[in-house]
C-alpha cells in the first residue's frame, strides 16, 4: 500500500511515530489493527482496495493510536510493543510485591521463640531475607 507514495512522503507521515520510539513492525501492526485489537475493515494484503488517497488512509488509521484520537496534533500513544513491555513489567512488579506479602504473612505466622529450639536464629535469618526482598521491590524500576 505504501509503495504508491514516495519514500520521503512515507517518512514524513511516520515521523512522529518513529520519534515516539515506534518500530516499523509497530506501525505495520497499527495499520492492520485498532488499539483494542480489532482488525480494520480491509488489510494491507489488499493494496488494490478502495483506498484512493494513501496519505489520508495512513493518517486515519494511525490517528486512533494517538494519546487523543480526536486531536491530530497529539503525541502518539504507546506502540503495541511498548504496551506489551509495560504490561509485562507491571506483572513482574505485582508478582514481586505478592512474594513480599506472602513472606510477611509466613513470618507473622511463626510460633513463639520458646516452642522450637534455635527458633530465634531461624527467625532472624527469615527476617533478613524479608528485608532484602522488600529492598529489591523498592529499588526495582
Amino acid at each position: 500500500m505504501l509503495r504508491r507514495v514516495s519514500t520521503a512522503h512515507v517518512a514524513a507521515l511516520l515521523r512522529d511515530w518513529h520519534l515516539a520510539g515506534w518500530t516499523l513492525a509497530d506501525v505495520r501492526t497499527a495499520l492492520q489493527v485498532r488499539p483494542d485489537g480489532s482488525p480494520w475493515p480491509h488489510t494491507l494484503t489488499d493494496p488494490a482496495g478502495d483506498v484512493r488517497h494513501v496519505p489520508g488512509w495512513v493518517r486515519h488509521r494511525l490517528a486512533s493510536w494517538r494519546t487523543d484520537p480526536t486531536d491530530p496534533a497529539s503525541a502518539p500513544a504507546l506502540s503495541p510493543r511498548q504496551r506489551a513491555t509495560a504490561a509485562a513489567d507491571a506483572a513482574r512488579a505485582e508478582h514481586a510485591q505478592l512474594q513480599v506479602e506472602l513472606a510477611a504473612m509466613a513470618a507473622a505466622a511463626v510460633p513463639p521463640a520458646l516452642a522450637i529450639p534455635d527458633w530465634a536464629e531461624l527467625r532472624a535469618r527469615h527476617s533478613a531475607r524479608l528485608r532484602e526482598a522488600r529492598r529489591r521491590v523498592v529499588d526495582a524500576p
